[in-house]
């Protein structure tokens, strides 16, 4: 009620009667005015032992008075914990500030007797909650009935001890550099029933520190990289609503190949160093599912929000309420069911193209209890498919393996991705298995005029049959034919034919030998000579026509 010194002891007994002031009669006996020695609450701070002196102070919300002023917390003899009776809102003052970053954790035992509207605690800067943005240090759990607070996912059973390891930092926001100071330690136990005593909770065996974390360790390009464990939230929703549990964090293995997420997550790791995604660019990993819930995803992204970035840069993996394929992700084929270990090899290039500046990682989980769930994504690897080398004069220049359907995708196998023509890792050979039509654009055409009165060279061999194979120096995506203007008028050829099992026109390619199964056979052509009307070199191409069945056979290299 009140501190500082005393001079006078003042007795007061109103009567205001006009008529008889003498009415009443009041007794004061045996008055004592003692220095109560309450004792302290122990916690720890970083490791570091410390005693809250117990002055108990009232927190209000916006400023106006929730508190049971007159009623105190109790703490135990040894000072390890504090019980909380009937409606309380009280603070105890740190003995210092204390910085709270995104790493910051709240640790204690929680035993909730009878229940409240709400059960909280807070770390706070001053003793309004809501003044301003403040209240984002206190959390709440168990009945949250009329609460302002954020609400734990953690469950809690009445009668039944629990010990909460709490993000508070991750939960407020905090990330990169970003720190909040406090300088209480806040009780609350909201009980507007009746006389206001009808709850009781103990918290016993507080500690708040700095949570070591791993950072997570993939490989891009060849290259290990260094992920900031710093987990943001992100969302998918086609408004702002967070779709994140910011009290779940997602575990990282001692190696840091591995993220584990538990219960309902929605984290972003920000890149230090963006890449790039090309049409040639390549995701690798593992995905475990050890207890299913509704989506299990990963997300390339550079926008917070990857529903509206424009892009379909997420990855299904697994869930028990995937939808098909939307503007913006992918579900992956097969899906890892539960209690199941998939390696996935993707080539994320054909979904989409541009920068990536984090790491999505989603396990959706939108039931009444948010905790259920487990799922990991392990070996991350980025990397591009060797692109195809090609000798020029006495060097080399490389042809991105892009490869893009050459003159009808109905002719062509797709999707692209599912039928890729294989090149080798030293990007000297290319291999191609069944029906194919396929062009790779050169980043930089070689003119015509540069190339010269040049000679093309190449070897070939045929493992299977199929109907027809052309290899073609191109400037375009049409099969030339100019004796057919209304296929592309004035096209002339471009192509070579290699084989030809089911016969084609001389209009489409020049013929030349075709070797048997199993023969090697060495092209020298001077193609300055055969081409007519060569401006410039655009597009590799190669054709596999295999028609029959489901278009598997056939395979040359």
């Amino acid at each position: 009620f009140m501190t500082g010194p005393v001079n006078y002891l003042i007795f007061l007994q109103d009567s205001d009667d006009s008529s008889n002031r003498m009415i009443g009669d009041s007794s004061i006996s045996d008055l004592r005015l003692i220095q109560e020695n309450r004792n302290k609450l122990n916690i720890e701070i970083d490791g570091v032992a410390e005693q809250l002196e117990n002055h108990q102070l009232s927190y209000k919300f916006k400023s106006a008075a929730q508190d049971t002023s007159d009623w105190l917390m109790e703490i135990s003899e040894d000072g390890a914990g504090v019980q909380v009776n009937g409606n309380q809102w009280k603070a105890l003052a740190l003995n210092a500030p204390y910085s709270i970053t995104h790493n910051t954790v709240l640790e204690f035992n929680i035993v909730v007797d009878d229940t409240a509207d709400f059960h909280g605690i807070c770390l706070e800067d001053d003793l309004d909650a809501a003044n301003g943005s403040d209240q984002k240090g206190c959390v709440s759990f168990l009945t949250p009935i009329d609460n302002p607070f954020y609400i734990l996912t953690t469950e809690l059973e009445p009668q039944q001890p629990a010990r909460l390891v709490i993000p508070l930092g991750q939960i407020m926001g905090l990330i990169g550099g970003e720190s909040w100071d406090v300088s209480y330690l806040v009780f609350l136990q909201d009980d507007d029933k009746g006389d206001k005593r009808g709850s009781r909770s103990t918290f016993s065996d507080i500690r708040i520190y700095e949570e070591d974390r791993m950072d997570i360790k993939i490989t891009v390009f060849g290259e290990t990289v260094s992920v900031p464990n710093i987990q943001e939230d992100f969302t998918a929703s086609s408004g702002t609503s967070l779709q994140d549990s910011r009290d779940h964090v997602m575990s990282v293995s001692t190696d840091g190949t591995t993220v584990t997420a538990y219960g309902n997550s929605w984290k972003q790791f920000n890149l230090d160093t963006p890449f790039v995604v090309t049409p040639s660019t390549v995701l690798k990993l593992t995905f475990s599912m050890p207890v299913e819930e509704e989506t299990g995803m990963l997300c390339l992204s550079h926008e917070k929000n990857v529903q509206r970035n424009g892009r379909k840069d997420c990855f299904i993996f697994g869930g028990n309420d995937v939808q098909s394929s939307s503007t913006w992700f992918t579900v992956m084929n097969p899906l890892t069911e539960e209690g199941e270990t998939t390696d996935y090899e993707i080539l994320i290039g054909n979904y989409f193209t541009g920068p990536v500046n984090f790491l999505g990682f989603a396990q959706d989980n939108d039931s009444s209890t948010r905790a259920r769930g487990e799922s990991s994504w392990s070996n991350i690897e980025i990397f591009t498919l060797p692109s195809l080398s090609i000798g020029l004069d006495d060097g080399s220049f490389a042809i991105e393996n892009n490869q893009v359907s050459y003159d009808s995708t109905t002719q062509d196998s797709t999707p692209i991705r599912d039928h890729l023509m294989q090149i080798s890792p030293d990007g000297s050979s290319i291999t191609v298995h069944g029906n194919a039509w396929r062009a790779m654009p050169l980043i930089t055409p070689l003119l015509a005029s540069e190339l010269g009165d040049f000679v093309v060279s190449f070897d070939f061999v045929m493992r299977e049959v199929g109907d027809f194979i052309h290899i073609c120096f191109e400037d375009n995506l049409e099969h030339g034919d100019y004796d057919d203007p209304t296929d592309n008028e004035y096209d002339p050829k471009r192509c070579f034919e290699l084989n030809d099992y089911d016969p084609s026109t001389n209009a489409v390619a020049f013929r030349s030998y075709m070797p048997g199964i199993g023969e090697p056979h060495r092209y020298v052509a001077n193609l300055s000579k055969l081409f007519e009307r060569f401006n410039e070199f655009k597009y590799f191409a190669i054709v596999a026509d295999s028609d029959a069945g489901d278009k598997s056979g056939g395979e040359f290299t």
